[in-house]
Parts: C-alpha cells; sequence; structure tokens
C-alpha cells in the first residue's frame, strides 16, 4: 500500500516497512528496536547486561582498583544513558509521561555514574595521586 494510502478499515498507511524503521517483531510478537542490528530489548541482552552490571558494580563495591574497571564502569554508564535517551524519545512518542518521568531519572543516575567514574579516573591519572581504591573511599 502506498504510504499515505488508507487501508479498508480507515487507518493510513505509513509507508515504511519494519525494516526500515528499525523495529524487529519479537518472539512473542513484541515490537523491539534495533541498533547495529541488534534487538535492544531481546531478553538475552537484557541478562547480559544486567549480569555485566552487577559485576562492575561488585568490583567497585569491593574497591578492586584500577583506571579499567573505571573507565568500564563510565562507558557502561554512557551506553545505559544513551538507551534510557532512546526510551524517552520513544515514550515521549507515544504521550506516555510516567514512563517518561522515569526514564528521565534513570538517565540522569547513568550519566551520573558516568561523570563519577570518569573523574575517579582522571584523579587516579595525575603524578602521586592514591590508587582508585583508596580515592573512591
Amino acid at each position: 500500500m502506498p504510504p499515505g494510502a488508507k487501508s479498508p478499515s480507515g487507518a493510513e498507511s505509513g509507508g515504511g516497512s519494519s525494516a526500515e524503521t528499525g523495529h524487529v517483531a519479537g518472539q512473542g510478537g513484541e515490537a523491539g528496536a534495533t541498533i547495529l542490528g541488534i534487538n535492544t530489548e531481546s531478553r538475552a541482552l537484557s541478562i547480559v547486561a544486567l549480569a555485566l552490571s552487577l559485576l562492575l558494580g561488585a568490583a567497585v563495591w569491593l574497591r578492586a582498583s584500577g583506571r579499567v574497571l573505571l573507565a568500564g564502569v563510565a562507558g557502561f554508564g554512557l551506553v545505559f544513558a544513551a538507551g534510557d535517551g532512546r526510551e524517552l524519545v520513544h515514550q515521549l512518542n507515544e504521550s506516555n509521561g510516567g514512563l517518561a518521568a522515569i526514564a528521565i531519572v534513570l538517565l540522569a543516575l547513568h550519566l551520573t555514574i558516568a561523570v563519577l567514574a570518569a573523574v575517579l579516573v582522571a584523579r587516579t591519572m595525575r603524578p602521586g595521586s592514591a590508587p582508585a581504591a583508596d580515592v573512591a573511599s
């Protein structure tokens, strides 16, 4: 059906296929967005992200030192913030204020985590600085 044409039910056609819009149908018929060919709403990706987040959090909690760890935390914070930003735009487009507010809070928290980790990395790079474990305390 051409873009803008009306279907028999009277609904207007969007004119874009699911491949063009970056949406894919999930196993339960649920649509999800793809970024770089990865379905960002897949269950497997959510489990991997949760497990890596918990591992990074535990390493920081146990005061494992190292710039690489803090850089990883900053990177994860930025990646999660990007996902939160995408979700915020989606929820605003859907006029869903409640979920948009949650996305704003998560976006702010993830950006805060990324900034704090970056500050700790910068502190550990100064000459004569204490190890990251001592800086974090």
